[in-house]
């Protein structure tokens, strides 16, 4: 299977990339990431084609294959990659054109959001501000997709702050991840995460009578 995950978004799109890998992971799987701007069609064979080693699950997450390719090159790429058994990843840092694509996928774009990108970013700063910023995002998305952002910001904000060598990210955004991380601290990082997925829950199976996005902003307000 062929999903291609792209968009202006490149912060929330690398997000469900990141999403995508552990869970891969989690269920046992072998997770292969390569840079797609240096691959050539060797390369590309000996990587879709070869099994894994340990007969395990394998996905393969090719970066930036398709923006950075002539379109002749690019359509015998794709051509290998449709006949791979491989479960394959394509992500790209911008926006690409569904029709120009040649083989079938599944396709996940994530449109620009600034307003969310600012909730994001003032996770653990002020409160004044959090909740100025959580008001802001819902003028772009709904609180449901919200809280998924917050909740996938603040897995990566664990990761930083107890692994960062297990971040699959490089330069400007890992330095971010890593400072956040390193200003809200371990606990609060992780007492919030526990909060809203506990108070998400409670909503959607009726256990409290609390509108959604009242329940949201109360923890986060207590979370800074």
């Amino acid at each position: 299977m062929i999903t291609v995950i792209h968009g202006a978004d490149s912060v929330s799109s690398r997000n469900f990339l990141f999403f995508k890998i552990e869970e891969f992971r989690g269920d046992g799987g072998e997770v292969k990431t390569i840079d797609g701007t240096r691959l050539d069609f060797e390369e590309l064979s000996n990587l879709v084609i070869s099994e894994s080693l340990l007969k395990e699950k394998r996905l393969v997450v090719i970066e930036n294959l398709l923006s950075k390719k002539e379109s002749k090159e690019k359509g015998v790429l794709l051509e290998l990659i449709s006949s791979s058994k491989e479960d394959i990843i394509l992500w790209e840092s911008g926006s690409i054109k569904k029709q120009e694509f040649s083989v079938p996928a599944e396709f996940k774009e994530f449109k620009s959001t600034p307003a969310v990108f600012s909730l994001l970013d003032s996770l653990g700063g002020e409160r004044r501000g959090v909740l100025a910023n959580l008001n802001k995002s819902l003028n772009e998305e709904p609180i449901e997709l919200i809280i998924s952002a917050v909740l996938t910001r603040l897995h990566w904000l664990l990761v930083a702050g107890t692994a960062p060598e297990n971040l699959n990210a490089s330069g400007y955004y890992r330095s971010k991840l890593i400072s956040q991380a390193r200003v809200m601290g371990l606990p609060r990082i992780s007492n919030l995460m526990k909060r809203l997925l506990s108070t998400e829950l409670a909503v959607k199976t009726g256990k409290t009578n609390m509108n959604l996005l009242v329940a949201v902003e109360i923890e986060l307000s207590q979370s800074n």
